[in-house]
């Protein structure tokens, strides 16, 4: 857990947080006048031992006079050490490893691309098959993507979907990670 402060300045301001280290609770935050707001950030994805310190990045939008414009903030936290409980155990060879594992999806809703950062939590053994797939609501896969590495952001492009509601889902070997749901809006 990680607390903040956000320094509004202008009024209608909403934003999503993201990590280098993956997503953190909350995601996104909506203001309707300016302000100084405490924040708690949970991270729901680390590897033990925790990092020494944490990158988070702001994506402010502050709308004024119907125009939306968008602002970007960089923020190198350091972390106190600590013990974070895993959400997941895994056993590689005959030493355990204490991981956690989730993705964070946005911008959510979409006209154009989502960007998704994942974290399987451990390296990816030869006999794992992990990928990030996207289901219409009738659950009909319209995209697949396989994923080599534990940790790792991607680009999925949403352009030629209709406009509505799909489900994109983290998966290893089949069984499920987690699922979040996207709006796409064109």
């Amino acid at each position: 857990m990680l607390n903040l402060n956000l320094n509004v300045i202008n009024p209608n301001t909403s934003g999503t947080i993201g990590t280098n280290i993956g997503p953190a609770v909350p995601f996104s935050f909506s203001f309707a006048s300016p302000g100084s707001y405490p924040l708690m950030l949970n991270f729901t994805t680390l590897t033990q031992p925790p990092p020494s310190t944490v990158t988070v990045i702001v994506r402010y939008q502050v709308t004024n006079h119907g125009t939306t414009t968008n602002c970007f903030d960089s923020l190198q936290i350091p972390l106190p050490p600590c013990s974070w409980p895993p959400q997941r155990q895994t056993h590689t060879g005959s030493s355990a490893s204490k991981t956690a594992t989730g993705m964070l999806v946005y911008p959510n809703p979409a006209n154009h691309d989502v960007t998704v950062s994942y974290n399987y939590g451990d390296a990816t053994p030869t006999d794992v098959l992990r990928r990030i797939m996207v289901y219409d609501m009738v659950g009909k896969p319209v995209y697949i993507h396989p994923v080599t590495g534990a940790v790792g952001n991607m680009q999925i492009s949403v352009e030629s979907l209709a406009s509505g509601t799909y489900l994109l889902r983290m998966e290893e070997n089949g069984r499920t990670i987690q699922v979040q749901r996207i709006s796409v809006v064109h």
